[in-house]
């Protein structure tokens, strides 16, 4: 059985990491199951306001396997690249081991230039489908180039060898209504999504619930704590970390990787 591609490895390796995060984060939110309470509206008394007490995160826990993960995966692309060099030119000269990776710009320019060195033992076919997948041909249509699944890589890994990854915050997932059939009136409620301010921070406002009778079901409203990057390096504030990273290796997987496996 032939071993597998190096740079399957190393994006088998990134979700192993993800992974990983994705179980901590789980203690971490049993571990702080009491982060969110209700008190009663000062101002309306059938209302209660929920908050959020933001201890803080235990980022040993998790900066690591988020900066793993995002290095084995921008890794897997230039292992890929590497080893279509070595498929189309036999071996490689020094220089060419040493310059080869996968460039990832925001301008054709940039890639005319990046492109000398770093696909220079490349076919021209695998070159120009590097070339069609660099962010300026994928353009977000909000928030441009830099909404690219390949430029966020490329700013996280960036951003992690600056040490820079580690600053996280909490955030509100979505929220969950038990039972789920419970309808609300959108004019009577407020529900916080996304990062959440530090200190002791009010995250929703609605009805008081009644109390549950013997064989009803008690009515409640929880939030799904997760974690943000604070300081995104690129304009991804919306999502969580996991969300992230897991939508980077889904496009990795299934749009970057199968018409450059078909080169080698």
């Amino acid at each position: 059985m032939a071993p597998k591609a190096s740079h399957r490895v190393k994006f088998d390796r990134a979700k192993e990491h993800l992974n990983e995060l994705n179980a901590r984060l789980n203690v971490w939110r049993k571990e702080d199951a009491n982060a969110l309470f209700a008190e009663i509206d000062p101002t309306n008394a059938n209302y209660q306001i929920v908050y959020f007490n933001n201890a803080e995160i235990p980022l040993e826990r998790f900066s690591p396997l988020i900066g793993d993960a995002a290095q084995n995966f921008r890794a897997s692309l230039d292992h890929l690249v590497f080893d279509l060099g070595l498929s189309y030119s036999g071996t490689l000269k020094k220089q060419e081991r040493t310059d080869s990776k996968f460039p990832i710009v925001l301008s054709k320019e940039q890639f005319t230039t990046a492109k000398g060195k770093a696909l220079s033992a490349v076919s021209p076919e695998a070159c120009a489908v590097i070339e069609g997948l660099q962010p300026y041909n994928t353009d977000h249509p909000v928030i441009g180039s830099r909404g690219d699944y390949l430029w966020q890589l490329h700013k996280l890994a960036i951003a992690d060898k600056h040490h820079s990854l580690s600053v996280v915050a909490a955030m509100i997932a979505n929220w969950v209504m038990n039972p789920p059939n419970v309808v609300l009136d959108p004019n009577e409620v407020v529900f916080m999504i996304g990062p959440i301010p530090e200190g002791r921070a009010p995250v929703a406002r609605l009805p008081r619930f009644p109390e549950a009778r013997d064989g009803e079901v008690k009515m409640d409203v929880k939030g799904a704590l997760s974690i943000a990057f604070k300081r995104a390096p690129f304009p991804q504030t919306g999502t969580t970390v996991t969300e992230t990273l897991f939508n980077i290796g889904l496009y990795l997987d299934r749009v970057v990787f199968p018409p450059l496996e078909a080169l080698l």
